[in-house]
């Protein structure tokens, strides 16, 4: 016969393979970009979770490229030196972000008074469930600024959240204000009583064709909102 036909044959109908719970620690944990993927595709982002293996693509691979430059260059890195760096590795798979304009924005950023960190990770309690299962958020930001008072990190502070995308297209502003990924950035920031005020978020493009970086904001968010 052809496999298939029989109904002990379709998924769905055969028994459950384990009965193990998939909580682990009594927690549920949610990422920014998490948030993200479970409006686009719940199944897959579950199984992704679950140990599923995420698709290797030509985009995650520049973007680790791209946040490990940027990271650099918050620590003082040229932008010589990153052309120098990453031609190479960059040329085998894509082409070449344009580093000028990466180099740029994330300088223009240090005037003196303000704060640069890159790759921080805030985490927090949101909630808990019905049956007592308790809900964390956590994220790692790309790049975060924190101004105000002496320029160090206080509870009169404002924080920005830059987050960099490395496709070659990117999102409309209407889609980058309602971006439930960097609402979930600032909604970190909010509970973290080191940061301030989260003063707002921002798609970053380095890879998008235009004169100046193509930047998406999101406008600034309270905890309550």
């Amino acid at each position: 016969g052809v496999y298939g036909a029989a109904p002990d044959q379709w998924w769905g109908s055969a028994d459950p393979s384990c009965e193990r719970p998939i909580i682990r620690d009594n927690q549920i944990w949610l990422s920014p970009s998490r948030l993200e993927s479970l409006e686009e595709c719940p199944l897959r982002t579950f199984l992704e979770n679950q140990g599923g293996v995420a698709e290797d693509t030509e985009p995650m691979r520049i973007g680790i490229l791209v946040h490990a430059i940027a990271e650099a260059i918050v620590d003082g890195l040229s932008v010589d030196d990153a052309h120098s760096l990453m031609s190479t590795a960059l040329a085998a798979i894509s082409e070449e972000p344009e580093w000028n304009k990466l180099h740029g924005f994330i300088t223009s950023l240090q005037d003196g008074s303000t704060t640069l960190e890159t790759e921080q990770k805030l985490t927090g309690c949101v909630g808990e469930t019905d049956d007592g299962i308790t809900v964390m958020l956590g994220g790692r930001i790309d790049l975060m600024t924190t101004s105000g008072g002496d320029g160090e990190q206080t509870e009169t502070a404002d924080t920005y959240v830059y987050d960099f995308k490395t496709g070659a297209t990117a999102v409309s502003g209407e889609t980058a204000e309602n971006s439930p990924q960097l609402e979930a950035y600032q909604f970190l920031v909010t509970m973290d009583p080191h940061r301030g005020h989260a003063a707002g978020a921002a798609l970053v493009y380095p890879r998008y064709k235009s004169k100046a970086i193509t930047i998406r904001q999101q406008g600034a968010r309270s905890e309550d909102t």
